[in-house]
C-alpha cells in the first residue's frame, strides 16, 4: 500500500511569482524561502510522486463547465501565471487509480487530459519542487464559483483517496 512520506500546506499567492513593486519583499522572500524548505523535505524523502491539490480560481474552468474537484490525467501539465510557466510530468497511473478508487467509494470526481493550470499550481511548482523531476498529480479544486465544496466535502474527498488503497509505487 501506497504511504505518505511527507505533507504541507504551502501559500500561492500570485506576488510570490510577480512580485510586484508595491509589495513588502522582505515578506515575499520570507515566503518563498519557506517553500523551498518544504522542497529540501521532498530531496530527503524522495517521493515517487506528488499529490499536488491547488486551487481554481477560473484559470482553468470558465462557465462552460465548473467541477467541484478535477484530477489532470493528461502525461504533461503546464501551469502557468503571467509570462512564468512551467511543465511537469503527471503520474498518469497514479491519477487514474485514485480516479478509480475514489469512484468506487461513492465519489463522482472529474478529470482532465487537457489542463492549462494557474497560479495556485505554478507557486509550489516553482518554489518547492523546482527542478526536481518528480511527477505530480494534479487535484483542482474549485473556490470561485458556487457551489463551492464544503470543508466537509473535501473531507469526504480525502478520506475516499486514502480508503482506495493505492499501491505501493517502489
Amino acid at each position: 500500500m501506497a504511504e505518505i512520506v511527507a505533507a504541507a500546506a504551502v501559500v500561492h499567492a500570485p506576488q510570490l511569482l510577480s512580485r510586484p513593486p508595491h509589495e513588502d519583499m522582505a515578506k515575499l522572500d520570507r515566503s518563498t524561502a519557506v517553500l523551498e524548505r518544504f522542497g529540501e523535505v521532498l530531496a530527503e524523502t524522495r517521493p515517487d510522486a506528488v499529490i499536488l491539490i491547488g486551487l481554481d480560481h477560473l484559470e482553468t474552468f470558465w462557465l462552460e463547465a465548473v467541477p467541484a474537484f478535477t484530477l489532470v490525467l493528461s502525461p504533461d501539465v503546464t501551469a502557468h501565471y503571467m509570462d512564468q510557466q512551467k511543465t511537469v510530468r503527471v503520474d498518469t497511473g497514479l491519477a487514474t487509480r485514485i480516479l478509480h478508487g475514489v469512484i468506487e467509494r461513492d465519489f463522482d470526481l472529474t478529470y482532465s487530459q487537457d489542463a492549462l493550470l494557474g497560479h495556485a499550481f505554478l507557486t509550489p511548482l516553482t518554489y518547492v519542487l523546482g527542478e526536481r523531476d518528480v511527477p505530480v498529480v494534479p487535484l483542482l479544486v474549485n473556490t470561485y464559483l458556487p457551489p463551492i465544496p464544503s470543508p466537509r466535502r473535501a473531507h469526504a474527498l480525502g478520506r475516499a483517496i486514502a480508503a482506495a488503497r493505492l499501491p505501493r509505487l517502489r
